[in-house]
């Protein structure tokens, strides 16, 4: 969106294909953590400018190459995001295991349930805290010696203050081997431990760049532009950014 209300202010004709049938993307399930949900207007002025300067948006459409061939666009801008990542554990595809995005898009709603995050990094710690404000009893496991590393400062303790006060346990240096229904093993100290009795197992483990498009599309035609998490997953100023500098230059 960033791009589009800027390639349209300058001028150009811009059409928008959102595969969901809402805006924003990861920057939408960044707002549903308590402490964020200000950022949701970010999208909604975002939307404004789009109206503003004559941008189309088409939501429940994936692009295909038919459509892109009927409609001959004289530029192609990927900004597909991130998707989960999934790593090679065994018994990660069990019926009890969900994805992070999925609690935070209200896919998956579970109240006063046991549940087991796997993943301390931001996602994971937020996506724990809004489990535990629905009443479940939430633990977090990671291989890491630091909930949520990488967040500024004030933010992060204010995260942490609030899984405090939520009772969230905290379970790090732990290395996760397999899962096994309610069960998974985990690596502590080198020796194998087992956390058990868990109702729902939710994955954390970050995320990775979604190039399927840009793979396709990137050898069928010579006008395409990769940016945000689809070119290198990152913080939304980077693919904000990122927008601005291509929609200038184009």
């Amino acid at each position: 969106m960033q791009a589009a209300w800027v390639l349209g202010k300058r001028g150009h004709g811009v059409v928008v294909c959102e595969k969901e049938n809402t805006a924003g993307g990861q920057y939408r399930l960044a707002s549903v953590p308590t402490m964020k949900q200000d950022l949701s207007k970010t999208i909604l002025t975002y939307l404004t400018l789009c109206k503003k300067y004559n941008v189309k948006i088409i939501y429940g459409v994936e692009v295909t190459k038919e459509i892109l061939d009927k409609e001959n666009y004289n530029e192609i801008i990927i900004a597909t995001g991130s998707l989960p990542i999934v790593p090679p554990i065994e018994g990660i595809n069990g019926k009890n295991v969900v994805l992070a995005n999925q609690i935070l898009s209200f896919d998956k709603i579970f109240a006063d349930k046991n549940i087991l995050v796997l993943g301390a990094g931001l996602v994971g710690a937020e996506t724990a805290e809004l489990l535990a404000e629905y009443n479940n009893s939430v633990t977090i496991v990671d291989m890491i010696d630091k909930v949520a590393p990488i967040a500024p400062a004030r933010p992060r303790g204010n995260l942490l203050d609030h899984l405090k006060q939520l009772n969230v346990n905290i379970m790090l240096n732990r290395k996760v081997l397999k899962i096994n229904e309610d069960v998974i093993v985990c690596e502590y100290e080198g020796k194998a431990l087992e956390l058990s009795g868990y109702d729902v197992i939710v994955l954390a483990f970050g995320s990775r760049s979604n190039i399927q498009l840009y793979n396709t599309f990137n050898s069928e035609y010579n006008n395409v532009h990769l940016i945000g998490d689809a070119a290198k997953v990152g913080d939304a100023k980077k693919a904000i950014f990122e927008a601005t500098k291509l929609a200038l230059k184009l």
